[in-house]
């Protein structure tokens, strides 16, 4: 599966996006900047919401099981293999739907 499409790496990295938009959004538009903020934010928790959807907590086997998860090799230069390493298990998900809510509301 591609990088981006990654439900966990979207998560992530989908806040990382709306920062770069609100840094062409001039300064003075102090409404755009909030809806585009609150907008990115409310996409965010959707997508947490999406992500707990596809979390099968039956599947959990034992302490440490991941879930979604996603390994890349990043870089790999003279010996060095630096790896994307990403998953999810019961308590994170949690954790993750927690502020992705919080998030909107501050």
């Amino acid at each position: 599966m591609n990088f981006f499409l990654q439900p966990l790496t979207l998560l992530t990295f989908l806040p990382l996006l709306g920062v770069l938009v609100l840094f062409f959004i001039p300064s003075d538009k102090k409404n755009v900047l909030r809806w585009t903020a609150l907008g990115t934010s409310l996409v965010v928790f959707a997508l947490s919401l999406w992500v707990l959807g596809m979390f099968n907590a039956a599947e959990t086997d034992s302490a440490g099981t991941l879930h979604l998860v996603a390994q890349y090799n990043w870089i790999t230069v003279a010996g060095w293999d630096i790896q994307y390493y990403m998953g999810i298990d019961g308590l994170s998900i949690l954790l993750v739907l927690l502020t992705a809510f919080l998030t909107p509301i501050s």
